[in-house]
Parts: C-alpha cells; structure tokens; sequence
C-alpha cells in the first residue's frame, strides 16, 4: 500500500466515524425534541464511544498525513489543501470529512440549544413545583411561615 493509499484510508475511517456522530447526533435531536431520557442517555453513551474511536483514528490518520508529507517532499506545516493541489486524488476523501465535519457541527448546535431550552424549562416547572424557601417578614414584624412546596414529600 502506498503512503497515499494509507492516508486515504485513514481518512475515509474517520469520515465513517464522524458519519456515525452525525447519526447518533439526530438521533439525540429526536431524543430531546420529544423528552425520551433513556434515548438521550443511549445517544450520549453512543456519542462517549464514537469519540473515543475518533480519537484513535485521528492520531493514526495525523502519523499517515506526516508520512505523507514526507514521502512528497512537503513540508510538515503544509496544510490539507496543498497536499491535495500535489495529490488530487485525496481531494474526494477530503471533502466528504469537510461535509461530515459540517453535518457533525450543525447538529450539535442545534441539540445544544435545545439541551439548554430543556434545561430552562425544567428548572422553571421545578421552581414552581418546589420554590425556594425564603423567610418573609408580616406587616406586623413577625416571621411568617415559610412557603409549602406545591410538593411536599419524595414520592
């Protein structure tokens, strides 16, 4: 296998990593879109692993991209897009990872904004549920009694 073969390889497996992302990503939007907790929890796992696995496969495609590098003569801070300009053939791989990344980034904003929506929510319905207990003092002076949660108890 050349060293252009292996640093395709290497980046078409962390573009199907970073495919998988996408994926367990929507399935985390469809999660929080309609408040399934254990579908979150699964998504969160599945995303834990993925990146795990990504990381892997980033440090080996990052040692073939230097290998590559090296064997055209390129200097090590050259960038993606002069490697592809020298070996145009990586140009394909290059911008189905450049889409992935893109899919990978619009997802995650949107699922952080309705974590975060959902998060807002939930402290809402919970302040009304059970306020926080503040003293209070009577027109006479006196201490009245604190505010009783709408529940009271751990059911």
């Amino acid at each position: 296998m050349t060293t252009v073969d292996g640093f395709g390889q290497r980046l078409r497996e962390v573009t199907a990593i970073v495919a998988a992302l996408v994926e367990s990503a929507c399935k985390q939007k469809e999660a929080l879109v309609s408040g399934d907790l254990d579908g979150i929890e699964s998504s969160r796992l599945a995303q834990e692993e993925l990146m795990a696995r990504l990381d892997t496969a980033q440090s080996r495609c990052r040692a073939a991209l230097v290998t590559l590098k090296r064997s055209l003569g390129l200097p090590e801070e050259e960038t993606m897009a002069g490697v592809v300009t020298v070996r145009p053939e990586l140009s394909g791989p290059w911008r189905d990872l450049l889409g992935r990344l893109g899919q990978l980034r619009e997802i995650t904003v949107t699922n952080r904004l309705l974590a975060t929506r959902a998060v807002a929510f939930y402290r809402k319905v919970n302040g009304i549920i059970q306020p926080e207990r503040q003293d209070t003092y009577a027109d006479s002076g006196r201490l009245r009694p604190r505010a009783v949660p709408v529940i009271s108890r751990v059911v």
